[in-house]
């Protein structure tokens, strides 16, 4: 039956993760590709393209416009895109030939108003825009101040407008890109955004990188006049659209405390067994065991029984082992113990989009501090998930574990921290029994089989202790924790 209980599960943004989701949601211009071999027509380095004037073009419907495009020696043509809500906005030539470093079109403005811009771009040569604001009734200028309470770090403030727009049709499109006429600012004084259409119905929407939006409706801008106004911010909830590192933190409650604390018992028990039996008699047997069927090779095992039965090794090793209590079982239950405080923490883990909206794949790394691989910890293929606007992620699924792998894991922490020299609790039951001297003691100046002296045999005891200590790793089946 799977381990099914209710937990807290929450995630929250560490500024690591806040810069690694800005940078996903950013923008960066296409980048050209460097030409393996020189080509003598390739625009040279730094070369540029520049509208005849930087200034928005303010234009009534329905009229030619003359544009002219000026670029450095080398640049031969240019393609020229209408971009964003031009309506029925068109160009005489798309394609303009740059002769002397010179070319111009015809822009026929729409026939409504409308702010859009115009790209031009050329092979190896960044981008330039020149933004187009139309109106039949004149233009305004909007100084707008962002009022921000929330509790990230924002960035310079982004303002743009949207003409025959509301806020509300504008979430319709989500996600919402900055309009034709954007400026930035806002964080020590208002952001200023000149000919906007004294037009019916007009959005403005200002935002800090893509973490704190705000919008706001006008429908009443006056020609040739200044408008101020205000436009609260709010922090959107996290958008998962990339990878994240992600810890939340694990803590049973109730019911779920008490069906953890039966399981961990269980697999403390399973766990000890597994290293040795309870009896005290059986730990020289099962050691020697160990020893020629974990650690020696398989070619020199049958030299090895030999040896053990002409040197009596399993008495010898019994009276070794008695006056080294406690037991193999009891020295392995106390090292549990000692993990069991250690096996409650938090779940690191990195966080991304599953094929299914709402929906998120979670890849364990760390639980409790504990490497997921060690503990045999995967997750279910999709867990379901949301995110507020105070950075907190809320996921429900599952997660499969072995807890005596947990358990056993965390007590190799306990082991390393008492005693550096182990960096296992099998590591440290070896020290603690003396294999060195257990070798000395049943070899004496002689060998387990040739070339294996007490040396050798001393270090196949540690590796038979671990391969024991896996065993009590693997003890208890896996489980599937609901969360």
């Amino acid at each position: 039956m799977p381990l099914s209980f209710s937990g807290r599960a929450a995630g929250r943004l560490r500024p690591l993760i806040l810069l690694t989701f800005v940078a996903a949601c950013s923008q960066s211009a296409p980048s050209a590709a460097t030409p393996d071999v020189a080509d003598p027509a390739a625009p040279s380095a730094g070369a540029t393209l520049r509208f005849d004037d930087p200034a928005t073009l303010l234009a009534r419907p329905s009229t030619d416009v003359a544009l002219t495009l000026f670029a450095t020696p080398g640049v031969t043509h240019a393609t020229l895109t209408l971009v964003g809500a031009y309506e029925d906005a068109s160009l005489s030539a798309s394609e303009i030939v740059l002769l002397g470093s010179t070319g111009s079109t015809t822009l026929r403005t729409p026939s409504v108003a409308a702010t859009f811009m115009i790209r031009a771009s050329s092979p190896g040569v960044p981008d330039v825009v020149r933004r187009v604001s139309v109106s039949a009734d004149g233009f305004a200028t909007l100084r707008i101040t962002p009022s921000y309470s929330g509790a990230r770090i924002v960035n310079p403030f982004v303002a743009s407008t949207f003409v025959h727009a509301t806020c509300s049709s504008l979430l319709l499109t989500a996600p919402v890109t900055d309009g034709a006429l954007v400026e930035s600012g806002g964080v020590t004084g208002p952001i200023v955004i000149e000919g906007v259409p004294a037009v019916g119905q007009v959005a403005v929407m200002v935002r800090s990188a893509h973490y704190a939006s705000g919008c706001t409706d006008l429908d009443d801008l006056v020609p040739m006049a200044t408008r101020e106004l205000s436009v609260n911010v709010y922090d959107l909830p996290l958008a998962l659209t990339g990878s994240y590192a992600t810890t939340f933190t694990f803590e049973p409650e109730g019911d779920g405390a008490t069906a953890w604390q039966a399981m961990v018992d269980d697999a403390a028990a399973k766990a000890a067994n597994a290293f040795a039996s309870a009896a005290e008699a059986d730990d020289a047997k099962t050691l020697i065991d160990a020893i020629r069927n974990r650690a020696v090779p398989a070619a020199n095992r049958s030299q090895v029984d030999t040896t053990r039965t002409t040197g009596q090794w399993d008495s010898k090793a019994a009276a070794w082992l008695h006056a080294r209590l406690p037991s193999l079982h009891d020295r392995a239950a106390a090292w549990l113990a000692k993990g069991r405080p250690g096996i409650v923490g938090p779940l690191t883990a990195t966080l991304a989009p599953a094929a299914t909206k709402g929906r998120a794949t979670v890849t364990p790394l760390l639980f409790a501090g504990l490497p997921a691989s060690t503990v045999n910890l995967t997750a279910d293929d999709a867990f379901d998930w949301t995110a507020d606007s105070e950075d907190t992620v809320h996921l429900s699924g599952g997660i499969r574990f072995v807890p005596s792998a947990v358990l056993a894991g965390a007590s190799d922490a306990a082991a390393a921290q008492s005693s550096p020299a182990s960096t296992t609790a099998g590591a440290a039951n070896a020290s603690k029994i003396d294999c060195t001297g257990l070798a000395t003691a049943l070899v004496g100046a002689g060998v387990a089989y040739p070339q294996c002296a007490a040396a050798c045999l001393a270090l196949h005891c540690a590796n038979a202790v671990a391969a024991l200590w896996s065993d009590a790793a693997a003890a208890s089946p896996a489980l599937h924790l609901t969360m």
